[in-house]
């Protein structure tokens, strides 16, 4: 029985290694197996000293209506020179503006594209050793129309390495930052607004740009203000188009007067699908007259008498929703002496003052008078309005004549010192 000469599985690698080793060792094919390796060195040799051309241009952000340059880098990065460097600039995303050639020799009506662009595209840029580098310059400008986003910048560049002509393209890519353009136009409010008084507010919404914007909604706040509408959609908005918007806005009793704002707030999208957010502000008046209640606060002495001076106090309350300027009551009515104006100052909402006056009736009875007040409104506007007021003048003795009483009393008292006297006299 024999034994099987069959090598075990995993000496089969070993095995190898040491046949091939002895075939190497034999007569006759030593010579051959070292014309293989100075092929390969030779091969490996050239692998490793090949140029290699590489090329990068880095990432170029410019505002709307701004410009910036974009600049291509061609680096040598192989061990052997480059000969003939060319680049061309053939092509710019609309609507960026840069100084490109479309020249083209040689187009592909199956692909729609230029297959060899025209020498004259070419800016040559001249040999490169190895680890060199060169950069060329081009300057790109984004219109004020631009939408913002990426775009992208095309390059050609070819070269000689030995005997082969190469070329290869080059993609660049360029931001338009900026917020699309989006005003408000022909924006309608009140001369002037009141407390508590509700007013409109409309404006258009206008698209500035060239394009589309998208998903547009709007809405409104304000400090004191309520809204009839949270927010209003107004969709998409086509390049120049405007569309109207109209709020019911309520001020709130304690609104400050003079000029107050509110905001409106614009989001929308651009054709990229960016989203925007934009605030604009909108300047209202809170002003106008208000409203006083006129009454009499005070007489002194009381009750007053005819033929005495007596002290009137007339009490104004500012009862409007608006503050008063330079308040001043004056006293029209026969009897009323100098000065007949009184000056009070400024009354704000709620306030109240007395304005007082000096009265000499010449008779009794009901006393007529008119208190004007006059006041500045928030226009500076001198603003006036008449109460009238009615005071009771009681009488009093009047010189020449005599009252039933007073007759008595005197004839009492003639005939009390009579009998006192004739009582004396018979002592």
């Amino acid at each position: 029985m024999t034994k099987s000469c069959r090598r075990p599985r995993r000496g089969r690698f070993i095995y190898w290694m040491a046949e091939s080793l002895d075939n190497f060792l034999k007569k006759g094919r030593v010579r051959k197996t070292m014309r293989k390796l100075a092929f390969l060195f030779w091969i490996l040799f050239l692998s490793v000293s090949s140029a290699q051309l590489s090329a990068q241009a880095s990432h170029l952000e410019i505002p709307k209506g701004g410009e910036g340059i974009l600049t291509p880098t061609l680096t040598n990065s192989g061990t052997s020179a480059i000969y003939d460097v060319k680049v061309a600039f053939v092509g710019l995303d609309s609507p960026l503006i840069g100084d490109t050639c479309s020249a083209c020799d040689v187009w592909s009506s199956v692909w729609n594209k230029c297959n060899e662009y025209n020498e004259g595209c070419f800016l040559t840029l001249g040999d490169l050793p190895s680890s060199g580098s060169i950069s060329t310059y081009y300057r790109i400008s984004a219109p004020v129309s631009a939408p913002p986003g990426n775009y992208l910048a095309q390059f050609v560049v070819k070269y000689t390495t030995g005997s082969q002509e190469k070329e290869f393209n080059l993609f660049a890519t360029i931001t338009v930052s900026g917020t699309p353009e989006v005003r408000l136009v022909e924006v309608s409010v009140p001369d002037h607004v009141l407390p508590t008084q509700s007013f409109n507010l409309s404006f258009y919404v206008k698209n500035e740009e060239s394009y589309e914007l998208r998903d547009l909604s709007v809405e409104a706040s304000g400090v004191g203000l309520l809204f009839d509408k949270d927010s209003i959609k107004l969709d998409d908005l086509g390049p120049g188009e405007k569309k109207k918007v109209s709020f019911q806005v309520f001020p709130s009793e304690n609104i400050d007067e003079g000029i107050n704002s509110l905001e409106v707030t614009l989001s929308y999208r651009d054709p990229s699908g960016n989203s925007y957010t934009k605030q604009e502000e909108i300047d209202f008046f809170v002003g106008g007259n208000t409203s006083f209640d006129v009454i009499i606060d005070d007489i002194y002495p009381f009750p007053p008498t005819n033929g005495s001076k007596f002290t009137l106090s007339v009490g104004v309350l500012n009862s409007g929703l608006l503050s008063a300027k330079s308040v001043k009551v004056t006293l029209y009515g026969e009897y009323v002496s100098e000065p007949r104006e009184y000056f009070i100052g400024d009354l704000g909402r709620g306030e109240y003052d007395t304005a007082s006056f000096s009265i000499l009736p010449e008779s009794s009875g009901e006393l007529d008078l008119v208190a004007e007040v006059s006041y500045m409104n928030d226009f500076g506007e001198r603003v006036s309005f008449n109460e009238s007021l009615s005071v009771k003048v009681e009488g009093t003795l009047v010189e020449g004549k005599s009252s039933p009483l007073l007759a008595v009393l005197s004839s009492f008292l003639v005939a009390f010192f009579l009998i006192y006297w004739f009582k004396r006299k018979r002592r």
